[in-house]
């Protein structure tokens, strides 16, 4: 695992070159140009649409609403939690492709748009709930007047899940522990707040969702652990004889066999979902001089295959974990924490610098992380809402878990937690711990 230090004197060298080709900084809110997203992300959220029709290059009120209202924190915040934005835009020196020109025009005819800049509210249907514009007195105030416009919030009863009831809300679990001492997985809603915490024998370096609880990998004392729904944590594979130093572990989607690397042999192995809990050797890792490993990520996709993000040698692997499976070459040449969605063919590769998201012959979408955070050992992860976490650290040792808005190619803070030694990453559906 390259060191804090190390990562950003790295950092200083390429960091500019990613910008460029990975992206910009990572916005607070996200603006769709698209009417039709606009219309099926309210009827998937139930969130009324924003419609800020504008001339970005020559109208001063626009200018004067964007930089008094729309840039401010306080319209980020209430933007985020009560509206989808979209924005059409009607420059005069700036080009637009012709379809969004086209659709820009019908929209500007439908709605009667006269002036700029013209407010609309709409519902998931396109029924106009309101029009607004510039106003004077800042974000706090054209807030209160925009609220006139939009239905009451609702807020569904959130009660707590009951022993053997699926809980379907996500939740975020966070591992620690120092390399040789007492662990422990907290696990947190989507707003930070902690809803259960066990203790474990050591720190987890691997995290694991399945369908029963999750499986964790304890380097010192090694061993394999299932924690079911109720939060009891059960041995499941304690020999020390044949697995050293376990630090990455993965579950299969399908049928629930579980995968893991080991530190000090080198090597995966899998565990059978059924029967012995004897591991099978899979393959063997070529450590750089014949060392240990210092980095292993592991996930398997929808299809069966194991994605593995190693240093041994550097590199992205997709295999079928079988034994006698052999690496091949690397999809990637860089080693990187990884992750797959278990409900498609979506995956996930982070590096040190940026985020990589593949699906099938699609080109991957590149995000670069907010400047002064780097991932953690186990930084990325899909919820079973399949939308992509990542988890990074700052400088302070503080981790801070995000959201990737893939549409956008930006990451969208969720919460930031004050735990020392955070090295593994899941999130999953809500389980009935005991606080």
């Amino acid at each position: 695992m390259m060191t804090y230090a190390r990562r950003r004197v790295t950092a200083a060298v390429v960091f500019t070159a990613l910008v460029l080709g990975l992206g910009g900084r990572t916005a607070a809110v996200t603006w769709t140009n698209s009417y039709t997203k606009a219309l099926a992300e309210a009827k998937s959220t139930g969130k009324p649409i924003l419609a800020n029709c504008t001339g970005s290059d020559w109208c001063g009120w626009c200018w004067k609403l964007r930089d008094e209202v729309f840039k401010t924190p306080a319209f980020e915040k209430w933007a985020a939690e009560r509206v989808v934005l979209l924005e059409v835009d009607f420059p005069k020196r700036k080009r637009q492709p012709r379809a969004l020109r086209v659709q820009n025009q019908r929209f500007k005819a439908k709605y009667g748009v006269g002036g700029f800049p013209t407010i609309l509210f709409l519902d998931s249907s396109g029924k106009v709930l309101g029009r607004s514009g510039y106003r004077r007195g800042g974000a706090e105030a054209w807030i209160k007047n925009a609220e006139r416009f939009l239905p009451k919030p609702s807020k569904p009863a959130d009660p707590e899940p009951s022993p053997g009831e699926p809980a379907s809300r996500p939740a975020v679990f966070l591992g620690s522990g120092p390399a040789r001492g007492k662990g422990a997985v907290v696990q947190l809603d989507l707003t930070g707040k902690v809803v259960g915490t066990l203790a474990l024998p050591g720190g987890p370096r691997g995290l694991a969702v399945q369908a029963s609880g999750l499986i964790a990998a304890i380097r010192y004392p090694p061993r394999i652990v299932r924690i079911d729904a109720a939060g009891a944590v059960k041995p499941l594979l304690v020999n020390p004889a044949m697995i050293a130093s376990p630090m990455a572990v993965a579950a299969a989607p399908k049928t629930g066999a579980i995968v893991f690397a080991d530190r000090r042999s080198a090597a995966l192995y899998r565990i059978p979902a059924k029967g012995s809990n004897k591991p099978v050797r899979l393959l063997a890792l070529a450590a750089p001089g014949g060392r240990r490993l210092d980095r292993a990520s592991l996930a398997i996709g929808k299809d069966g295959r194991a994605i593995l993000g190693t240093d041994a040698p550097a590199g992205v692997y997709r295999f079928a974990p079988a034994p006698g499976a052999a690496l091949g070459d690397p999809v990637l040449k860089m080693a990187a924490s990884v992750a797959a969605d278990p409900a498609s063919t979506r995956w996930a590769a982070a590096f040190d610098l940026a985020l990589r998201v593949h699906e099938g012959d699609k080109k991957p979408v590149a995000i670069t992380y907010p400047f002064g955070l780097a991932p953690i050992n186990q930084a990325v992860a899909f919820g079973p809402d399949g939308v992509l976490y990542v988890a990074l650290a700052d400088r302070g040792g503080r981790c801070h878990v995000l959201r990737a808005d893939l549409e956008a190619k930006a990451l969208k803070p969720l919460l930031t937690r004050e735990q020392p030694h955070v090295a593994s990453f899941a999130v999953g559906r809500r389980m009935p711990w005991k606080r």
